[in-house]
């Protein structure tokens, strides 16, 4: 849970290799069920993606050609960021297959697990987003809620600052269950003067009431290639 940059890196090497939109149709399927009105356990969700090692395979469509990102958690030991002290510490590793061709990148990201905070990540080509001003997500959540979770000012690798994020929670229906939940990360790529480019992306996790994980959906958009979904 955290802004991305990372993963944005990696969609767009992908994407430059086989440029594409992505179209939508029509359906005559029923309409879905209502969505639960059962309070989720967004603390434990949250809990269990920084601490549990975890890989969840998605697909997704590039131009009419399939592809596949792998997401991987991995927990790590706690460590130092910025000026914010010791924190917890978790790695998302995505593996991308598309047109043959195979991108993997990294991030870490720092949060305080027991303050429910986060302050940013570094991600593989040794970016940086660092945490101006950041928001608890909370204990228990029903779908239709969401909030800020931090705005970042995003270094580039020799520390020049390059752009901002801004980064808000959201919880959403998973379309046809009455069990489930999204937990969405909504990361809105902006300049330096806090204008969005238009590139955004969200990373929602599937989630029981009782917070554990049942599966992932990331999507990306920007102005070049229009909206790429993975599920």
């Amino acid at each position: 849970m955290s802004a991305r940059l990372g993963l944005r890196r990696l969609a767009s090497l992908a994407l430059a290799l086989v440029l594409a939109g992505c179209g939508g149709g029509g359906s005559d399927a029923p309409p879905p069920p209502p969505p639960p009105s059962a309070s989720f356990d967004v603390a434990a969700a949250a809990f269990g993606i920084a601490t549990a090692s975890e890989v969840f395979t998605l697909y997704g469509d590039i131009a009419g050609t399939p592809a596949t990102l792998e997401a991987a958690h991995t927990a790590l030991p706690d460590a130092a960021f910025s000026s914010f002290g010791i924190l917890n510490r978790f790695r998302r590793t995505a593996t991308l297959t598309a047109a043959g061709a195979v991108t993997t990148s990294y991030e870490d990201d720092y949060l305080d697990l027991a303050s429910h905070l986060f302050y940013g990540l570094i991600d593989s080509a040794g970016n940086q987003a660092i945490a101006s001003t950041h928001a608890p997500y909370p204990f228990t959540a029903t779908i239709g809620m969401g909030g800020l979770l931090y705005d970042s000012v995003h270094y580039d690798s020799t520390g020049v600052a390059a752009g901002r994020t801004h980064t808000t929670w959201s919880l959403e229906q998973v379309p046809g269950s009455v069990t489930a939940a999204y937990l969405c990360i909504n990361t809105d790529f902006q300049d330096l003067n806090g204008v969005s480019t238009g590139d955004r992306e969200y990373d929602c996790y599937a989630i029981a009431t009782d917070g554990r994980r049942l599966g992932m959906r990331i999507t990306f958009v920007s102005p070049s290639f229009g909206a790429v979904v993975f599920q």
